[in-house]
């Protein structure tokens, strides 16, 4: 995924009634190669868009429902590795690996659109040629 690239996340869990929507940008990204080069964890870091109320309420309360206590509050970037309790670094390895997950599953995507457009470009050519035979 490219820097800066516009993402969407919809975030479900059984006691939401509907999935709560976010929106972001990528602002860093870990290739396998660099995972393995550096013993970090694969995958993107997503800066999230400011939300409206309801949707920050409804953010917080799910982090609080994950057992994310410490970060259920507004905080700073800087006081994240400070306050992180075993299980909000447990959940955020857990992320990190869905992250990891759809990293993946985006760049299947993308090379699935890359292989159906030269398949289009391919058939486009065999009618021309077909067309061309016929006459």
């Amino acid at each position: 995924m490219p820097l800066g690239m516009p993402v969407r996340v919809e975030l479900t869990q059984p006691s939401l009634r509907e999935p709560l929507v976010v929106s972001g940008r990528v602002v860093s990204v870990v290739s396998d190669a660099e995972s393995k080069k550096q013993d970090i964890p694969p995958g993107v870091g997503i800066e999230l868009d400011p939300m409206t109320g309801d949707v920050q309420k409804r953010f917080y309360a799910l982090l609080r429902e994950l057992g994310l206590k410490d970060l259920a509050q507004p905080f700073e970037p800087d006081d994240l590795h400070g306050t992180a309790s075993p299980d909000t670094q447990q959940v955020a390895s857990n992320v990190r690996g869905l992250l990891e997950m759809l990293t993946d599953a985006l760049q299947r995507v993308k090379d699935r659109d890359d292989e159906i457009a030269k398949l289009k470009d391919h058939i486009r050519k065999l009618e021309v040629a077909l067309k061309a035979a016929r006459r």
